[in-house]
């Protein structure tokens, strides 16, 4: 089963020993997220030998002792996606730089990670223009009106 989670960051969470547990041999990817705005998280995708109800059940007792959890019960500083997982995962959590991974399997060599980067960035200019691209095409179908005067 494909899964892909987050994670914030707490010095109670120790990601390699997640990914073993989560991911043992299979392929995956552990990548820190610093962002912007953001609180420092984790975001893990690969693929489990756990069914569903092992998973959630593992990562609850993870972030038991996460300084967020304890500092609010009803925090939830662990969150897994439920649908649409699919391997565009890899390429969204690799938009930081290869410099973000903190753990891998052997599928991701240093040359799969920089084609993931390149391919997030390239996915983000596509988002970034697509609004711009649609107005252009909307303009060139329909003259303005000083066009038509």
């Amino acid at each position: 089963m494909l899964v892909h989670f987050k994670i914030e960051t707490c010095s109670s969470v120790n990601i390699p020993s997640v990914c073993a547990h989560v991911f043992g041999d299979l392929k995956h990817l552990a990548v820190l997220h610093t962002g912007k705005n953001e609180n420092p998280h984790w975001h893990c995708q690969g693929e489990t030998p756990l069914d569903g109800k092992e998973l959630d059940s593992y990562l609850k007792d993870v972030c038991t002792n996460h300084s967020k959890y304890i500092k609010n019960p009803k925090a939830r500083p662990c969150k897994r996606a439920k649908k649409d997982i699919d391997e565009s995962g890899y390429q969204y959590i690799m938009k930081e730089g290869v410099d973000s991974v903190v753990h891998r399997s052997d599928d991701f060599t240093d040359d799969v990670l920089l084609e993931l980067f390149e391919q997030s960035n390239e996915h983000v200019d596509k988002l970034k223009n697509q609004l711009r691209d649609y107005l252009i095409e909307k303009e060139q179908k329909f003259p303005s009106p000083e066009e038509e005067a």
